[in-house]
């Protein structure tokens, strides 16, 4: 975590308050708030009421691989806390603290 205090000071220098300028030119910064969030979300666990009947691509069947029916409003209850975790997303390092995954060309405009 060397590079976050780095490029801090390089854009800061003596001001004690960041400008929007100057936080927009710090990149890392933005990748360490994403990276943050994704393993600590404000909002572990979140859900939602279907507005009309629908099919889930994924989240039936016994591996939660099959489509499922969700019928107009029936809550959808998800945990962001797992979802944030996903090896098929984010990798064999999900578990992990990397702010540089949000820098690849997939990530780096989410959030």
């Amino acid at each position: 975590m060397e590079r976050l205090p780095r490029e801090i000071a390089s854009i800061m220098e003596v001001s004690p308050t960041p400008s929007r300028e100057q936080i927009r030119k710090m990149p890392y910064l933005a990748c360490v708030i994403k990276e943050s969030l994704r393993l600590y979300p404000p909002v572990p666990l979140n859900n939602r009421e279907a507005i009309r009947t629908t099919i889930l691509p994924t989240g039936g069947g016994a591996a939660g691989d099959k489509p499922m029916l969700v019928r107009k409003d029936e809550l959808v209850v998800f945990s962001q806390y797992v979802n944030s975790r996903k090896k098929n997303i984010f990798g064999p390092d999900a578990y992990e603290f990397r702010p540089e995954r949000w820098e690849s060309d997939e990530l780096a405009n989410v959030g």
